[in-house]
């Protein structure tokens, strides 16, 4: 296995961009993760809350801030026109980030009452700069993956958790700025990730502007060409962002802000990491889709699928089976978390999946997204103000059931669209299976206590993920497998 990763260290391959993005983005989580412990002690559900309202806001308007021409950049066929649609983007970004920053100032004190969130109000001030730092972050971050610059992507995201958790803590610990404090330690986070990428895109872009010689011609050209995007990917984008922040959104206006704090900080715990490891998979593989034909997009897919269900199973099963340490580690204040992080780690498992296999932009599928996103978000809206009516776990664990259903269905599409139903059903037994039986003599040794537990539990990980990596870095891949 030693030699196989080191000669994959070697070669260029989406193998060695997704397991070098991956261990990036894992020291990146590990620190955001080190660090809730002790954020959960020093803020409580309330300020979590005010703080997932906030990022909820801009993530929903995130969507709409570059109408969705940054998903072209790293398949556009020449760096010339990638560098057009950059120009392109920054300039929906700035535009709408006045239009759009300069409302939501204007309505805070409205969205503060609408939403039952007391203080939220002087933090809205903020809106524009985030969406700023959301917008620049994601050009950049396109423009990196056209140029092959993992690296760089993994310095940022890096540097942005470390930079979070440290200002976090320290504005916690002074004390005086309450859900202020996650807010600002974020703000301050993003902007080091986004200058990061930024500044040497800039100057990459600005030179292949400076050669165009038609600007205007060109520029034309590329909005013909692309023209569907924001047609399309715009409005799926929206609502895929809609259908994961209303739900903060509408438990703050429904049962309160503390509701809503509890259903981020499950966010933060599960579903922020694991998205942002599934983002760097389905990253590489978008970028490598524009080099490749038919049939290889179709083997592509099949392997980050095998990959994404031996990655994930192991961890989120685990967490959904022995949830009840979860007061041990978050506090007495989170003793809820007990019955919300189960639905939530089944759910993040088969979102996560979906995720890394979804190549909606690369196959043409603009519309079969959109009416897959519109369903997603009338059935999450639904279950959740069906159970909210039952209070907060009924709501969290309807909105789950939900979305495991939805992300399933969408899997089956992509099973059936590649031809490999029964593959991914191998690849989701293979893993479950796995999984639970490595689980087993964790549970066991848990019982004789919990320091026991964890080392059972750290030694099973350690065999799970030999076996994993021995998995992805087979050479012999065949388009069956």
């Amino acid at each position: 296995m030693i030699r196989r990763l080191r000669r994959l260290l070697r070669e260029n391959s989406p193998k060695r961009d997704a397991l070098g993005l991956t261990v990036s983005n894992l020291i990146a989580q590990a620190i955001t993760f080190s660090a809730i412990p002790l954020l959960t002690r020093l803020f409580g559900p309330a300020d979590y809350g005010i703080a997932a309202i906030f990022v909820a806001i801009v993530l929903t308007l995130s969507a709409v801030l570059s109408g969705r021409f940054e998903f072209a950049i790293p398949i556009a066929e020449s760096d010339q026109r990638a560098a057009v649609l950059c120009l392109i983007s920054s300039t929906v970004v700035v535009t709408l980030t006045f239009l759009i920053g300069s409302s939501i100032i204007y309505w805070r004190s409205g969205i503060e009452v609408l939403l039952e969130a007391p203080g939220l109000a002087p933090w809205l001030l903020l809106i524009p700069i985030a969406l700023l730092f959301v917008g620049g972050y994601g050009i950049a971050n396109y423009w990196a993956t056209r140029k092959s610059s993992y690296g760089k992507i993994g310095i940022a995201r890096i540097s942005e958790s470390g930079v979070t958790a440290v200002t976090q803590i320290s504005l916690g610990l002074v004390g005086v700025f309450g859900a202020g404090g996650l807010v600002l330690g974020r703000l301050i986070g993003s902007s080091v990730g986004t200058a990061i990428l930024l500044i040497k895109t800039i100057k990459e872009v600005i030179a292949l502007i400076a050669k165009t010689p038609d600007l205007f011609a060109e520029v034309k050209s590329v909005l013909i060409e692309y023209r569907h995007l924001p047609k399309y990917a715009l409005q799926t984008g929206l609502l895929n962002s809609i259908s994961s922040s209303a739900s903060i959104l509408l438990l703050s206006h429904m049962l309160g802000v503390a509701a809503a704090g509890f259903f981020g900080l499950a966010q933060r715990i599960l579903m922020t990491p694991i998205m942002a490891l599934t983002g760097a998979i389905w990253q590489v593989g978008h970028g490598r889709m524009g080099q490749l034909d038919g049939r290889e997009r179709v083997i592509l897919v099949r392997k980050l699928h095998r990959w994404s269900c031996y990655a994930f199973a192991f961890p989120l099963l685990a967490v959904s089976i022995f949830s009840e340490v979860a007061v041990a580690i978050f506090g007495e204040k989170w003793a809820d978390l007990e019955s919300i992080l189960p639905w939530f780690g089944v759910m993040v498992y088969f979102n996560a999946v979906s995720n890394t296999t979804s190549y909606w932009v690369a196959f043409g599928r603009y519309r079969a997204e959109m009416i897959t996103n519109v369903l997603l978000f009338s059935l999450r809206l639904t279950a959740l103000l069906l159970g909210a009516q039952f209070g907060v776990l009924a709501a969290i664990g309807s909105y789950a059931t939900v979305s495991i259903i939805a992300y399933l269905s969408i899997n089956v599409f992509w099973g059936i669209k590649t031809n490999s139903l029964m593959l991914f059903g191998k690849n989701y037994a293979g893993a479950t299976l796995l999984s639970v039986v490595l689980l087993i003599p964790v549970q066991v040794a848990s019982r004789l206590g919990m320091e026991f537990g964890l080392l059972v539990f750290l030694l099973c990980a350690a065999a799970y993920y030999t076996f994993y990596l021995q998995k992805i870095l087979s050479v012999n891949a065949t388009s069956q497998e």
